[in-house]
C-alpha cells in the first residue's frame, strides 16, 4: 500500500512540475517579439530535452506498476493509474515533438537572419 502511495505522489509532483514548466514556456512565448530566433531555438531545444527526461521519469513509474503484484489498490485503480501514467507520457512524446519542430523552425529563422544581415553588410561596403 505504501508503495502505490508513492507512485500517486510522485505522478502528483510531476504533474505540478509538468504545469509550471508550461505556465513559463507560456510567459516566455509572449516575449518572442523581444527576443533572438537562436535564443527561442535554444529555450525549445532545452524545453524538449525536459520532456524527454519526463518521458523517463514516467516509463520508470509505468515499469514499477507493470511490475506489483495486483494488490486491491492495483485491482481497481490500477488500470486507471497505469493508463494515466501512459497518457502522460504520450503528453510528454508529442511536446518534446512540437517543442524540437519550433527549435528548428527558430534555428532556421535564425540562420536567415545571419544571411541577410551578412547580404546587407556586403551591399553597405561594396562587395557583392
Amino acid at each position: 500500500m505504501k508503495t502505490g502511495k508513492l507512485i500517486v505522489l510522485i505522478s502528483f509532483f510531476t504533474i505540478l512540475i509538468l504545469d509550471i514548466s508550461m505556465n513559463s514556456f507560456a510567459s516566455a512565448h509572449n516575449d518572442e517579439d523581444c527576443l533572438g530566433h537562436d535564443i527561442l531555438a535554444r529555450q525549445y531545444e532545452s524545453m524538449a530535452s525536459d520532456m524527454q527526461d519526463r518521458i523517463k521519469e514516467q516509463m520508470e513509474i509505468l515499469e514499477v506498476l507493470n511490475r506489483k503484484p495486483h494488490f486491491s489498490f492495483f485491482e481497481a485503480n490500477g488500470r486507471n493509474l497505469k493508463n494515466y501514467v501512459a497518457n502522460k507520457i504520450r503528453g510528454c512524446e508529442s511536446a518534446a515533438t512540437a517543442y524540437l519542430d519550433k527549435a528548428a523552425y527558430h534555428q532556421t529563422m535564425a540562420s536567415q537572419d545571419l544571411m541577410s544581415d551578412h547580404a546587407a553588410e556586403a551591399e553597405q561596403t561594396g562587395h557583392h
